[in-house]
């Protein structure tokens, strides 16, 4: 089974049972809802209001609804979303990943904890969801907002990029400059650079064109796809490979 089907049975969840018990199946439920805590079920009674006996129909019905659970221990219904997500860094994961390519119910995703609605609505304000609504009934659906490559990260370490002090005025070989007093390498090359040697002429000329004639060749395997370095060329296939088999 999966997430959708799951979801799907849970959502569409209708027992059909006298008009009074669904009434106070509702109200149970409205009531867990209401702060996600355990209930006992003398908490339960007192604040809706009803009899509530482990012979009776309304708490069979409860063992048997989808959205609660119960802990034999302590004797506690809890209420249970759809999605067992904690912050707007698992719903925006959760949609990423899991759901990704399918949508989610805005009204699924609101009910996850309290205070999810304005992190769903935080997260498709920053761009990392969007959602549509359908046409017919008129339900908002959201989706990821997901790069492939981008590494999604925490809202601290972005802080932290953009807190850095980098001056604009400040060139590429000035900055390089810059990280080597602080004992460090540039991490980024120029692929033309010259190449400084100690000899005369003939070492130059000899290092160019070593230089010229290397060759190097980058794979990514479990994609098949081959990538060039700019002005370097890739290894060619020998004759005897293109033969074999």
């Amino acid at each position: 089974m999966t997430p959708l089907d799951g979801a799907y049975q849970i959502r569409n969840y209708r027992p059909k049972k006298p008009p009074a018990l669904l009434k106070q199946m509702y109200d149970v439920v409205e009531l867990l809802k209401s702060d996600r805590r355990p209930y006992s079920i003398t908490e339960i009674e007192r604040a809706a209001d009803l009899r509530l006996h482990r012979e009776s129909e309304l708490f069979r019905n409860m063992l048997d609804n989808p959205r609660l659970t119960y802990d034999s221990g302590s004797q506690s219904f809890q209420y249970k979303p759809l999605y067992n997500l904690k912050d707007r860094f698992q719903i925006r994961d959760f949609l990423n990943t899991v759901m990704l390519g399918h949508g989610v119910l805005r009204t699924d995703l609101d009910d996850c904890y309290i205070g999810a609605a304005v992190d769903v609505q935080t997260l498709i304000e920053g761009g990392d969801a969007f959602s549509v609504r359908n046409s017919e009934n008129h339900a908002e659906i959201v989706f990821g907002n997901f790069e492939p490559g981008v590494k999604l990260v925490e809202d601290a370490v972005r802080r932290m990029w953009t807190g850095v002090d980098f001056p604009s005025s400040m060139g590429t070989k000035e900055f390089e400059e810059e990280i080597r007093k602080v004992g460090l390498n540039p991490a980024v090359v120029e692929a033309d650079e010259s190449v400084k040697t100690e000899g005369g002429k003939e070492e130059k000329d000899k290092a160019d064109a070593k230089k010229r004639m290397r060759r190097i060749k980058l794979t990514n395997v479990h994609i098949g796809v081959q990538h060039e370095i700019a002005g370097v060329a890739p290894v060619e296939q020998s004759s005897k490979r293109h033969h074999q088999g």
